[in-house]
């Protein structure tokens, strides 16, 4: 299943003129509002099975993907599961990676931790994304708040589900990005983290939030905080004045 978020250029004829030569049947669908929440909540529409699994358009996954993931979601509890993003290109900086080497749970009810997992390898249980109402559209890239997949993952786990990292599933991130990029990188990803900490608050889950904030300090320069701080800020001056969506 590939989603078009509304591309500009030739995309949905690169689609059309290659997927009677792919391997496996190939789907394609346009959701023409921006953002990856969007996206993400077209194609589970869309798709058909049990298990919802996604990743990114300029990743490989391992042959045995989609194997280890069935494998995992034996376990009727299992709401969500990520595994390990690698560098496809060592020639490109080492960001918007994942190479945690042990294999972690987080238990029903816990916090979920935005370094634990990456949109780029990420699976649901259909059944829990339905109970959440699937991903909230205010967030995604080509939103503000660049978190729809970590706060996807949050809230399948304050629904009832657990979640798992398994560095045995794993896909390679052709992402092409160098040095001069990773400052830019860097903010947006500080600036969503708090939009996402910033909406666990008004969830009712203050603990929750403090939990993030404690727990992530030591990972950062007050840059970042400043960042993370303008994040939350925004959102929640968002949430007020009306400019979002009713999140999920």
């Amino acid at each position: 299943m590939l989603v078009d978020n509304g591309s500009t250029d030739d995309t949905a004829k690169v689609i059309e003129a290659q997927k009677e030569s792919m391997p496996v049947p190939v789907k394609s669908i346009q959701e023409m509002v921006p953002g990856l929440g969007r996206a993400r909540n077209a194609g589970i529409k869309a798709a058909s099975g049990d298990i919802i699994v996604f990743t990114d358009d300029d990743c490989y996954p391992n042959e045995d993907w989609l194997v280890e993931i069935d494998k995992a979601f034996m376990d009727p509890g299992l709401g969500f599961l990520t595994g390990k993003v690698i560098l496809h290109d060592p020639d490109d900086y080492p960001i918007s990676v994942n190479l945690l080497e042990d294999a972690r749970d987080v238990p029903a009810g816990t916090y979920v931790s935005p370094y634990i997992l990456m949109g780029a390898n990420l699976a649901f249980r259909r059944e829990a994304l339905e109970k959440i109402g699937g991903f909230d559209s205010n967030l995604g890239a080509g939103t503000r708040y660049p978190v729809e997949d970590v706060d996807a993952a949050a809230r399948v786990v304050m629904a009832g589900w657990s979640g798992a990292y398994r560095p045995n599933i794993v896909v390679r991130h052709h992402h092409g990005r160098k040095e001069v990029d990773v400052a830019a990188l860097c903010r947006g990803y500080d600036y969503a983290r708090g939009a996402y900490h910033m909406k666990l608050l008004l969830r009712g889950k203050p603990w929750f939030f403090a939990r993030g904030i404690i727990s992530l300090r030591w990972r950062f320069s007050m840059s970042s905080l400043l960042w993370e701080t303008r994040g939350g800020t925004a959102y929640l001056l968002d949430r007020i004045l009306g400019r979002l969506s009713p999140p999920n």
